[in-house]
């Protein structure tokens, strides 16, 4: 019997591969060598850690900036106070609150998970997406499913 796992990041592999798509064919190639290595310990590492490991690196490279002085506290306070950087804190706040809503209808339906991962490979692969977690796609997916509802449509 054939082990989906790798025909399925083979499969990422080739379409990261052919859309161009660095991030996508690095991990696919990343994860299918890393199940061939005996260490399933670190598999099992990125498992449970890499969405974190994941967040934390993406932290970093936001806050990497101000570490080397591109941006003052003048610069911050001027962003922060202005109409746009209004807008950006109130785009924090509620991407904070969709995030609620994506943990609450993980925790509800976690076979959704299969859903927001395909619906991610899609638009990696195919539309020049950037996986920033499944949390805030389940967070958009509950959002629509809502309005679909209310709409009596699902």
């Amino acid at each position: 019997m054939v082990r989906e796992g790798p025909v399925l990041l083979l499969l990422m592999l080739l379409v990261g591969m052919f859309t161009g798509n660095r991030v996508l064919g690095g991990a696919a190639a990343f994860v299918l060598v890393l199940g061939l290595l005996p260490l399933r310990w670190l598999h099992m590492f990125f498992c449970s850690h890499g969405v974190f490991l994941g967040l934390f690196f993406l932290s970093v490279a936001v806050l990497a900036p101000l570490g080397v002085g591109e941006y003052g506290l003048a610069d911050i306070i001027a962003t922060l106070f202005s109409p746009v950087g209004l807008v950006a804190i109130c785009g924090g706040i509620l991407s904070s609150l969709m995030n609620k809503q994506g943990v609450d209808l993980l925790k509800l339906e976690p076979s959704l998970v299969a859903g927001v991962i395909l619906g991610s490979l899609i638009a990696m692969a195919f539309l020049g997406g950037i996986p920033v977690g499944p949390v805030m796609a389940a967070g958009l997916a509950s959002v629509l499913i809502k309005i679909l509802r209310a709409l009596n449509i699902l």
